[in-house]
């Protein structure tokens, strides 16, 4: 399946769940940003005997949600904690970035690695 279209099937996951899991990485985005890294390790908690693959998934489906609703932004934190630099891009766009993205990169993301998110304001 390719990765553009891999990113609107998320695996079957019982609501309280990815309820679960969106509400964290919520509540962990208005606190602080929070790294892809940091979405797959909430999705891989939540569901450890997942593959990698629904892990991948469910993160980017709740990431596309919280993307949607404007709960959150996509883009990278300025050094030192001056700020954080927006990607200019629509929801689509930003979801085709971090697959392509994770796609090229070929395997799990380290901490800091292709995109940050934070509370929208």
């Amino acid at each position: 399946m390719s990765s553009a279209r891999f990113i609107f099937a998320a695996p079957d996951v019982p609501e309280s769940v990815r309820e679960r899991v969106r509400e964290h990485l919520l509540a962990d985005s208005r606190e602080d940003d929070v790294s892809l890294w940091e979405a797959l390790q909430k999705a891989r908690r939540a569901l450890p005997a997942a593959s990698d693959e629904e892990v991948r998934a469910l993160s980017l489906v709740l990431i596309r949600e919280l993307l949607e609703g404007g709960l959150i932004v996509a883009g990278i934190p300025r050094p030192e904690g001056q700020g954080f630099d927006r990607w200019d891009l629509r929801v689509s766009e930003t979801m085709d970035r971090i697959t392509r993205e994770l796609d090229e990169l070929g395997r799990e993301p380290e901490i800091g690695e292709i995109v940050w998110f934070t509370a929208a304001d």
